[in-house]
């Protein structure tokens, strides 16, 4: 009875310790100003297929239900060099950072990316490669078919 017990556990552990999330990841600009979201590649090879598109949605988006049907147009990314690339996101509105970021797992980015918010003589960074990833700024909400990160520009 004991080893079984045991061995239930040493299961549970090693499968549960061994799980990998993949997370959804969104900009939301609650401001009235359009803002740019500014991109560098700091590794090209980790990509298969470089971004050219986000989805957006043209509204604050509140994560519950069936969300992700609001995400219905497609807004191209404007490239300022081979690795470094700029896209408008206008005003209550929200964005797929996934789409320019790539993957999350597990709440962190898998890409070595950096991210910046320009705005109005502002800027912010939320990624500065794979290592430096400003989880504190974004707000997390719990899904049972993906974990979501978001992040309020204000």
């Amino acid at each position: 009875m004991r080893i079984v017990l045991f061995s239930t556990l040493f299961l549970c552990v090693t499968l549960l310790s061994s799980c990998t999330l993949l997370f959804n990841v969104y900009i939301r600009n609650t401001t009235k100003n359009q803002v740019i979201v500014d991109v560098s590649l700091l590794r090209a090879n980790e990509w298969k297929m470089l971004p050219n598109s986000v989805k957006t949605a043209d509204r604050i988006i509140e994560f519950r239900g069936n969300y992700r049907k609001f995400f219905e147009t497609t807004e191209y990314v404007d490239w300022v060099s081979p690795m470094h690339f700029q896209m408008k996101l206008n005003s209550n509105s929200t964005l797929d950072l996934s789409d320019m970021a790539g993957n999350f797992f597990n709440g962190y980015p898998k890409k070595n990316v950096r991210v910046v918010i320009l705005s109005q003589n502002k800027s912010d960074t939320l990624i500065n490669g794979r290592n430096d990833f400003r989880r504190d700024r974004f707000l997390y909400k719990s899904r049972v078919s993906k974990p979501i990160l978001y992040y309020d520009i204000k």
